[in-house]
């Protein structure tokens, strides 16, 4: 069990530091051009590591590197005096479709034969119902299903490391207010329409912890993590419905309401990613844990620990994925799917 403590006094220039001239560590962050993904990368970076900023758009991932690699070097007098920085590297990840997400899969692999973290941290808040290709909401597309697609593709290059493999999923504190859905497929019809979202969003929250144990379970050799980021309005998931008429600025008058009273900055949400993948703290006894910020090791609600859940939507994904034509029988039967 490990001990945390407050965002607000927690510092990441503790945690180790690699020196890249003599190991070389490889990260994925996804969603990393913006709000606590551009954290993550930024100290990953200051902390030796080679990082690919995955996201969607190249000129925003672009202006994002630009930015990082100035303020890392705004930084060094914060940092250690033997502080090397790592690398950072673009690659493009739509994960909205499995095909977006199996062109972004490729492209790593194409340019990449090593991987040592996987941060799944990109991810879409309570947005209005919108199917894919794949017939599925947008938002369990997005939050779910494509980060599995993604961390099941990686697999090969994960237990390959010899830095300890890492792979953390940026859940929430809203896997609490899941209805326990029978079928994550579900996209609700409630008005107002910002309680089905709601409701879209925490089915997907409560999923991803359901892959971290489901996963744990399959691939104990790696250490698989679920973090919840804290209270962070400050981010531009929320947009689409703080730029509605007429309601946006009701709605953003109680975001930033939120904020003031309990949110904490977009850097300070990317510290309980950055402790699940560099504390040297975390064993093999905290594999599949939940953490607070930061570092506070949480019992999550009964449905995400429900063995019987776990497998259902681990089912439920694997299949998904497999009718989908992005895996065959034989590898959803590896991975623990009978169909």
């Amino acid at each position: 069990m490990t001990l945390g403590t407050s965002p607000k006094d927690f510092n990441p220039n503790s945690l180790p530091f690699n020196d890249p001239e003599q190991i070389r560590k490889v990260a994925i962050v996804t969603g990393g051009n913006s709000g606590i993904g551009y954290y993550t990368v930024l100290h990953l970076f200051t902390h030796g590591w080679d990082v690919y900023l995955a996201a969607r758009n190249p000129n925003k991932a672009a202006e994002a590197i630009s930015k990082i690699k100035v303020e890392a070097e705004s930084r060094k007098g914060e940092l250690p005096a033997r502080a090397v920085f790592g690398k950072i590297y673009f690659v493009q990840l739509d994960l909205s479709s499995l095909e977006k997400t199996k062109k972004g899969i490729a492209e790593f692999l194409s340019k990449e034969s090593q991987l040592d973290l996987l941060v799944n941290n990109a991810g879409t808040l309570v947005l209005p119902i919108e199917l894919n290709e794949d017939n599925l909401d947008v938002q369990i597309q997005t939050n779910h299903v494509g980060p599995v697609y993604l961390t099941i593709s990686l697999l090969p290059l994960l237990l390959k490391s010899k830095c300890g493999p890492r792979v953390v999923f940026v859940s929430s504190l809203g896997h609490y207010f899941t209805d326990g859905p029978k079928d994550l497929g579900r996209v609700y019809k409630y008005a107002p329409g910002i309680l089905s979202a709601w409701l879209r969003y925490s089915n997907s929250k409560l999923a991803n912890i359901h892959a971290t144990r489901a996963l744990e379970k399959r691939y104990p050799s790696i250490l698989w993590l679920a973090v919840h980021p804290g209270i962070c309005t400050q981010t531009n998931i929320n947009t689409f419905w703080t730029g509605l008429p007429i309601v946006g600025p009701i709605i953003g008058f109680f975001f930033n309401s939120l904020q003031n009273v309990v949110g904490i900055s977009n850097e300070e949400g990317a510290y309980n990613s950055l402790f699940a993948s560099l504390s040297p703290d975390l064993t093999f006894e905290e594999n599949g844990a939940y953490f607070n910020p930061v570092g506070f090791e949480t019992q999550t609600s009964k449905i995400a620990s429900d063995p019987e859940r776990i497998q259902y939507t681990w089912d439920w994904t694997i299949e998904n994925i497999v009718n989908s034509g992005y895996l065959s029988l034989e590898e959803a039967n590896k991975l623990g799917v009978s169909m």
